[in-house]
């Protein structure tokens, strides 16, 4: 599970402090969270190039906002499958449509053309980390009991 976390910074303060914290957080939280990754950079000669730097991938997010936390649920993946950002072919991964957030399945889908396979979050966790593009996330209610 991921977290936006507090992050320690070095602070020189007239009381005489010399850290500080920088939190981020959302006034509001959305119903859909959807996470774009920047997979290109920009050589000095400003010639893009796709980078391949594995991310780890979370089925759950804690997203901080000023009303309080949200948990959201990975939904689905677009991945972009190819050595160079001119080049390549994008594929799509997503949960199960028979599985929903109550549900303790963990059948997932891959569509890659017209070929369909099966699979699970964690092995398209695992998979997709120098790949992903596009990160689908939905918030899941919390259960009072």
């Amino acid at each position: 599970m991921l977290s936006l976390q507090e992050t320690e910074l070095e602070y020189n303060c007239e009381c005489g402090s010399n850290t500080s914290g920088q939190r981020s957080t959302f006034l509001t939280l959305p119903r859909f969270f959807v996470l774009h990754l920047r997979r290109f950079t920009f050589t000095q000669l400003l010639e893009v190039v796709k980078l391949h730097i594995p991310v780890l991938l979370y089925r759950e997010l804690i997203v901080p906002s000023s009303q309080a936390e949200g948990w959201y649920s990975l939904l689905s993946v677009i991945s972009h499958l190819g050595i160079s950002t001119s080049s390549g072919h994008y594929i799509s991964s997503g949960l199960h449509p028979h599985d929903d957030q109550d549900s303790s399945g963990d059948h997932w889908l891959t569509y890659n053309d017209a070929m369909v396979t099966e699979s699970t979050g964690e092995a398209i966790c695992n998979t997709l980390q120098e790949s992903s593009y596009i990160l689908f996330y939905q918030r899941q209610l919390v259960k009072e009991n």
